[in-house]
């Protein structure tokens, strides 16, 4: 790991971490864990990123994720990566303590990263609510740039506040649970797949009703994240294939040790009407319950008809932030 003085702030300091393995300890250990930002989900992402540690005293304090693609304009979040940003070290204080110490690190942290780089962008994790430390950096020098903050919002199951998988069921849109019914009706059968392009050959044809060809720079992305997060052990495929065995929908979910991510989902609109979608999301939600997540992530509500479909399943809408930074001065 290398080192740049941070700020004025005593022994604070930047490290650009090189290490996947330390770097996967810290963001599993921090209250702000995401799969997003391990190693296995970056490796398929194919971006250009450093990972930044901040060390505060002598103990790291906080992490950064800086996405660093060829366009120097990018705001983030990077297609299919939300919450790749900051993330904190566990702590003790609670009260009026940790508020007064998440908002020192969280200052000293946005100031350090803004003086390294003068363009950057990102996304927050949902449990990062107080933003001070970002809207106050260079709050008395504004000529040297300062952040924007963005409201989006996505779908959280708090799996933890239900008794069971049947409690839950009971509190969703009466037409999932009928969609449910109906596959099985139908005679569906839910398997696990390994066939990665199966998936993304369902995936192209989910954007076919809409009369959408997706161009083969997006299907290669999914592809290379389907694949990493397979090989990294951070999630699977579910599909839904009916009495002569043909998959007729199909969703990509991923865990880390708290939370379970829905990531993509597939249907061939020749079998739109058969409630596959519902019954695979109700099975991936019920694997929740009985692995021990104490949270569903839908991945987003920003539109309309998806949003809809997701707060069905009784998913809260959930504000997260994203942070531009854009300063034309060097330092």
């Amino acid at each position: 790991m290398s080192s740049t003085p941070a700020n004025s702030q005593n022994s604070a300091r930047l490290i650009d971490c090189t290490s996947d393995s330390a770097w996967d300890a810290f963001i599993l250990a921090s209250p702000q864990c995401s799969i997003f930002s391990l190693s296995g989900y970056l490796a398929g992402q194919g971006t250009t990123h450093t990972k930044l540690f901040y060390e505060m005293e002598g103990q790291i304090v906080a992490s950064a994720l800086i996405i660093t693609p060829d366009d120097s304009k990018f705001r983030a979040p990077y297609p299919y990566s939300l919450y790749q940003g900051i993330a904190l070290a566990p702590m003790a204080a609670q009260g009026h303590s940790a508020i007064s110490k998440h908002l020192k690190i969280i200052s000293g942290l946005a100031d350090a990263i803004s003086r390294r780089y003068p363009h950057h962008s990102l996304c927050l994790h949902p449990s990062l609510t107080d933003l001070r430390g970002f809207q106050w950096c260079n709050y008395h020098t504004p000529d040297l740039g300062a952040y924007e903050l963005s409201l989006s919002y996505t779908g959280i199951i708090r799996l933890d506040q239900f008794s069971s998988f049947e409690d839950f069921l009971s509190s969703i849109r009466a037409a999932r649970r009928q969609d449910a019914k109906k596959a099985e009706k139908a005679g569906l059968r839910i398997e696990p797949s390994h066939d990665v392009d199966e998936f993304i050959h369902l995936y192209a044809l989910t954007f076919s009703r809409q009369g959408i060809v997706p161009d083969d720079l997006h299907l290669d992305l999914v592809r290379r994240i389907v694949h990493s997060v397979l090989n990294a052990g951070l999630g699977q495929i579910l599909v839904a294939r009916n009495s002569a065995g043909q998959a007729t929908s199909a969703v990509m979910t991923a865990t880390d040790p708290n939370c379970a991510y829905y990531l993509f989902g597939a249907t061939d609109p020749a079998f739109r009407s058969n409630g596959a979608n519902s019954a695979l999301l109700l099975r991936v939600i019920q694997d929740g319950f009985l692995s021990g997540k104490k949270v569903f992530d839908m991945i987003g509500i920003n539109s309309p008809q998806r949003g809809d479909f997701k707060t069905s399943f009784n998913a809260a809408p959930t504000p997260f932030f994203i942070l531009n930074f854009n300063n034309s001065i060097v330092r």
